[in-house]
């Protein structure tokens, strides 16, 4: 049996076929061709919708599993608002080939951290479908503010741990 997804505000499973909103890092290295491979992926944040209703009220709260960035949890609200009909366009600059911390350049070869924020639908006999139109870019960083802002947790090794 598919394992369902669970919110991480009020930590039930989401319902088969109900929307939510998942946050997530894909960790990438940059190519000039414009393939940039993912190397690793995480939701940061998954959102069922009867917290997103509650989130368009005023504040709720999330579990501490993944340390989140600022951006990741503004990003969440914006998205919320976005999906209520009432948001305003994202403000923060997101420019493909710089960080949105330092604003460093990303070469090709540079491994860097995408933060995207998507509206999802789970199905029982069906993959998870992102749907259509709701992907949004909340952030790029590169590697040096990946590590400073603990947006991937590491081993002894170097070696990226999965905490989901």
């Amino acid at each position: 049996m598919k394992e369902r997804i669970g919110c991480f505000s009020c930590n039930r499973a989401v319902d088969w076929d109900e929307h939510y909103i998942c946050i997530s890092r894909l960790r990438r290295i940059k190519s000039k061709r414009g393939d940039d491979e993912i190397v690793n992926a995480m939701a940061s944040l998954q959102v069922c919708g009867y917290c997103t209703a509650k989130a368009l009220l005023g504040n709720i709260t999330f579990n501490k599993e993944v340390p989140l960035l600022e951006l990741e949890i503004a990003g969440f609200y914006w998205f919320a608002t976005r999906l209520d009909g009432s948001g305003e366009p994202w403000d923060l600059v997101t420019e493909e080939n710089h960080c949105t911390l330092c604003k460093s350049p990303i070469r090709d070869g540079d491994h860097y951290t995408e933060i995207n924020v998507t509206e999802e639908i789970s199905e029982q006999e069906a993959p998870i479908e992102v749907i259509p139109g709701s992907e949004y870019r909340l952030a790029v960083i590169c590697d040096n503010c990946a590590g400073k802002h603990v947006v991937w947790w590491y081993d002894a090794h170097g070696n990226i741990i999965d905490v989901i």
